[in-house]
């Protein structure tokens, strides 16, 4: 796929500097943080740029202490759901459709371009994982938990603060989406904190692959 057709997104700037610096992506685009800022912002740039077929958001998650996934990790993702903890452990209610779990094309080109030249990367060999779930809550889960709190969690492996707001856009345009995200912590009462110690780095090493496999397609 052309690179005009593909919007490359995150929550903040942060996360998507080095790319802008590059000048070698036509659609950038800082999202904002949360679902709800996240889905209005490329609700917006995707009706003003109808050329655009598929949306990738780079940025950072928690990995579930269930799935196994080490932080420092790369996770490709192109299932998303948004079931908060709260509601899980009966603090408050949460009103869901009955599938609530949005799910995208895993046969999409440039997911699969972008999969391949990843596993080809000596630094992240057996440390990037794909077709992960993502769970995208509007709040940060912080309490510590081994296993999935229930039976609607044993599939989600990472929690993310965008992606779902971003997948009914995605769905009600009619867009591919998907997501390549590091794991900067492990979710519990630790992980806003190893967050910041960690996003910096982890989003450094994120943009210089898609530079790297950018450059390759030119």
């Amino acid at each position: 796929m052309l690179i005009n057709r593909i919007l490359f997104c995150s929550a903040f700037f942060g996360e998507t500097d080095l790319l802008k610096k590059s000048r070698l992506f036509p659609h950038l685009l800082e999202a904002g943080i949360g679902n709800l800022n996240a889905g209005i912002n490329t609700f917006e740039y995707l009706l003003k740029h109808p050329e655009i077929e598929t949306i990738v958001f780079i940025g950072s998650c928690g990995a579930y202490p269930w799935a196994k996934i080490h932080t420092g990790s790369i996770v490709v993702s192109s299932e998303f759901d948004h079931l908060e903890i709260a509601a899980q452990l009966g603090i408050t209610k949460q009103i869901l459709n009955d599938k609530s779990l949005i799910g995208f094309a895993k046969d999409n080109p440039t997911l699969l371009g972008l999969s391949d030249f990843a596993k080809k990367q000596n630094q992240f060999t057996d440390r990037i994982f794909f077709s992960k779930k993502t769970n995208a809550p509007t709040c940060l889960s912080l309490k510590n938990l081994d296993s999935p709190p229930g039976k609607e969690w044993d599939g989600l492996d990472v929690e993310n603060l965008e992606l779902y707001g971003l997948a009914i856009v995605a769905k009600k345009l009619n867009k591919n989406l998907f997501a390549i995200l590091s794991v900067t912590n492990q979710v519990g009462s630790e992980g806003s904190a190893d967050w910041q110690k960690n996003w910096r780095d982890f989003s450094n090493s994120l943009q210089n692959l898609l530079l790297k496999w950018t450059d390759e397609r030119r």
